[in-house]
């Protein structure tokens, strides 16, 4: 990905963004858009809410009893 850095008058008026932005060159002519990080997380979340069912969530906490917690996985991945 390639990084662009901006001034700080066009950083504030990015940060004050709530939506995406459509980013303009001079003449008007759109070149491409911004999307906040929070706002950029927040449509991930969103996304990821829609991919199981309340049903299926239900079922996956329901079958942690073959599953190993954290430390097990890191002791076992340290003892390899």
């Amino acid at each position: 990905m390639q990084k662009l850095v901006v001034n700080d008058a066009s950083q504030l008026e990015l940060l004050k963004a709530h939506d995406r932005v459509e980013v303009c060159d001079d003449e008007g002519n759109p070149i491409g858009f911004f999307v906040s990080c929070h706002e950029q997380d927040a449509e991930l979340y969103a996304w990821a809410k829609t991919q199981l069912s309340e049903e299926e969530l239900q079922q996956r906490k329901d079958e942690r009893e073959n599953g190993r917690t954290t430390a097990e996985v890191i002791k076992r991945l340290a003892a390899q």
